[in-house]
């Protein structure tokens, strides 16, 4: 991905490009200290979306809604900056979409399970709710981004 050297980069440009650079880190250290104080929830066992879930749910809701408006923001940015090449046109759509995707995961809730949060039961769940089909539409944006993105 090439940038035009003869143009400045405006100041809120440069804003918005370092919306992706704080996107990644800030997802990680909050899922990271959720996942290690909730009680019941383990890492290595429950997907990160049931976090969304019960009492502090809404913590892991703003982490999803507020990291996918970051990388939202960047891909604004993307598209301001990207002169040449393959990565002008995909770069910033793939980027979108994976803010779009962490946006509906935070907006529709996923459905409890595997467990969690303490008193469901284990497995999945025996029915899945329209919420729960919009956050699974939400999680595929963001899995499919991050594959295609090189």
């Amino acid at each position: 991905m090439a940038v035009q050297s003869d143009t400045p980069v405006s100041r809120p440009t440069v804003w918005l490009l370092g919306c992706g650079i704080l996107a990644g880190p800030l997802f990680l250290v909050v899922w990271l200290a959720q996942a290690l104080t909730r009680p019941g929830f383990d890492p290595t066992w429950h997907p990160l979306s049931l976090l969304s879930l019960g009492e502090l749910g809404w913590i892991q809701i703003a982490n999803f809604v507020v990291t996918g408006a970051l990388y939202v923001a960047c891909a604004a940015g993307m598209r301001r900056v990207l002169r040449k090449g393959p990565g002008r046109m995909w770069g910033p759509i793939l980027v979108g979409a994976l803010g779009a995707g962490l946006i509906t995961g935070g907006v529709f809730v996923t459905d409890p399970g595997a467990g969690f949060p303490p008193g469901t039961p284990a497995g999945a769940p025996a029915q899945i709710s329209w919420h729960g089909m919009a956050h699974s539409v939400g999680a595929l944006l963001v899995d499919d981004a991050l594959r295609l993105t090189p």
